[in-house]
């Protein structure tokens, strides 16, 4: 079946929906084979739902040439760019993208694709500050890279589910809301979060920090909105692998 529906959420929003019945056609880019690429890569290459491909901006040449699921290089076009349903953007440096592609993420989002920004400690968001993929996120945030001190003990933090979070199918882990609450205080912590300064008008946190703040409100670990006809996910943190099961 191919066609359209129109969902309502709290009777305030009506977004059409495309339903098709074919695979889910996924581009995940990185810098390098960090965790959280290896756990999605797992995850993607399982599911027989999805097709996915997977390019290392600083992979070996000859690796990323042996052919699918691997990409040489990013999508040369627009058009090959538009192909895909959903872009996942993982520590990429904004040289990388550049300006022009950085323009064809805005506009695949704009036109109806979707996107999910994993933040990264070199160069997500934070190379992005100024340009087109700074406004498709659903987050502000101040310029320059988040530095670490990689000596010092850091301490786990479990995020917290925010009300539009509880609501959301992808973060329910049980069926009861009872339950669904004692599965996330038993997941692992994360250690590090990027930090963010706010949320962008219309955009809605569904997980958050239990104790930073972003302004006023808590930090989002989890933020969501849609521009254009596309929705944009962001996490603020690289550690969902430690979910793995």
């Amino acid at each position: 079946y191919r066609g359209t529906e129109t969902f309502t959420q709290d009777n305030s929003a009506r977004r059409p929906v495309s339903i098709v019945d074919r695979k889910v056609k996924i581009l995940l880019v990185e810098n390098a084979p960090r965790w959280e690429y290896k756990f999605l890569q797992t995850a993607f290459l399982r599911d027989r739902r999805v097709e996915a491909r997977f390019l290392l901006a600083g992979g070996d040449r000859r690796a990323l040439s042996a052919g699918p699921p691997f990409l040489p290089a990013f999508p040369a076009t627009r058009q090959e760019l538009f192909a895909y349903d959903l872009l996942i953007l993982g520590d990429v440096p904004a040289a990388y993208i550049g300006p022009e592609r950085a323009g064809w993420v805005r506009d695949f989002v704009r036109e109806g694709g979707s996107l999910i920004v994993i933040a990264g400690r070199q160069n997500m968001p934070a190379a992005f500050h100024a340009g087109p993929l700074a406004e498709v996120l659903p987050v502000e945030f101040a310029p320059g890279r988040a530095v670490a001190n990689d000596l010092e003990r850091t301490h786990p933090y479990l995020p917290v589910l925010t009300r539009a979070g509880e609501r959301s199918e992808m973060l329910s882990l049980a069926e009861t809301p009872e339950e669904i609450a004692r599965a996330w205080q038993t997941l692992p912590g994360f250690h590090w979060m990027f930090p963010t300064s706010k949320l962008r008008p219309g955009a809605t946190a569904l997980l958050v920090h239990p104790r930073q703040k972003a302004g006023e409100q808590p930090a989002p670990v989890l933020a969501s909105h849609y521009y254009g006809r596309g929705q944009v996910l962001f996490f603020a943190t690289d550690e969902t692998w430690r979910w793995r099961t």
